[in-house]
């Protein structure tokens, strides 16, 4: 299951401290508010430490659509309670710019290479051979995913990777799924080669690479198996 988070970090008035947690925490005006959807998980208030005037908040929604169907239905009542409750902080920055899941990813088996060649040439036997095959083509040049051990030494190619599949299948209208993928690992330095199906996504990193994207992936919420 996808879950979808939106974080805020809060910089609040000394003096409105009290309200602002009555307001803002899980059983607060928000969350009741909130609470009318089928889509609301609940509400995280975190006073950063030694600063007990910052506060992040993670609002938790089921998905990107009926947390949209709720803002639509509780328009009047939104803008309403921003009025409210607006004097009680000096600032207010959002962390997470987009609804970021959740995911489950399988560690596929096999080293796979990601081939180049030239984008008149046949698609050769061997671009089908491994756990998972991919075909591009465009105006520019023909690139071809697929078992390591498989392609000519004439031909141009980078690995060993080894391939992260999310779970799926995956609704096409859900948005975040990459950047939920691609942030942590960037953030660690772990270089990827997206790829994506009709039914999910790959994320190919270097055969090297796997143990720290195996953490960086977890530290961020997600589940990478084998474990």
């Amino acid at each position: 299951m996808t879950t979808y988070e939106l974080a805020w970090l809060y910089e609040v008035d000394p003096g409105a401290r009290e309200r602002f947690v009555e307001a803002y925490g899980p059983k607060g005006t928000w969350s009741r508010l909130f609470a009318g959807s089928p889509a609301y998980l609940g509400s995280q208030l975190i006073e950063e430490p030694g600063e007990p005037t910052r506060f992040v908040i993670v609002d938790r929604f089921t998905s990107a659509h009926a947390y949209a169907d709720m803002l639509e239905h509780t328009r009047t009542q939104y803008a309403q309670l921003d009025r409210e409750t607006r004097s009680l902080y000096l600032s207010e920055r959002q962390l997470v710019p987009a609804p970021v899941a959740r995911l489950r990813l399988d560690l596929v088996p096999g080293d796979l290479a990601l081939c180049r060649l030239e984008p008149k040439d046949d698609v050769p036997e061997w671009a089908g051979r491994g756990p998972i095959s991919v075909v591009a083509r465009t105006q520019h040049e023909l690139s071809i995913v697929c078992d390591w051990s498989v392609p000519p030494r004439t031909v141009r190619r980078e690995g060993p990777y080894r391939a992260l599949v999310v779970e799926g299948p995956l609704d096409l209208a859900l948005t975040g799924i990459a950047a939920a993928l691609v942030v942590p690992l960037a953030a660690s330095d772990v270089p990827i080669v997206p790829v994506a199906t009709f039914d999910t996504d790959y994320i190919l990193v270097r055969a090297t690479d796997v143990e720290r994207a195996r953490l960086a992936l977890r530290a961020a919420g997600h589940t990478v198996w084998p474990g």
